[in-house]
């Protein structure tokens, strides 16, 4: 529960500054991180989160969480169901976060 709490405030304090649409775009990369689950639509964040949840995650209401998951959606970032979030495309979402591209394995032994 510590470490969650930890978690959760440290997203709080690299979101500082951003937009809540950037936060959110943030915020589910981290999520995949640690517990996403590839699968054939793309990969799922790995736990149920309801949209309170994601909206309290980076101090949002679920009205602002409830738009901007539709407009990653129609971006065909994400795929949403019952307490579902699925990230049909990381590289798009990523630039749309402004997070730059993700870590590349070349170059690795």
């Amino acid at each position: 529960m510590g470490d969650r709490l930890r978690w959760a405030n440290q997203r709080r304090l690299e979101f500082a500054g951003y937009d809540s649409d950037i936060c959110l775009g943030r915020l589910l990369p981290a999520v995949l991180a640690q517990h996403g689950r590839t699968g054939p639509e793309g990969t799922d964040l790995g736990v149920p989160l309801t949209q309170v949840e994601l909206g309290g995650l980076i101090g949002a209401k679920e009205s602002t969480a409830q738009k901007i998951l539709r407009d990653l959606s129609a971006r065909g970032l994400v795929r949403t169901g019952h307490r579902r979030v699925t990230v049909t495309d990381l590289p798009g979402l990523a630039a749309f976060a402004d997070l730059g591209p993700p870590p590349s394995d070349e170059g690795q032994a």
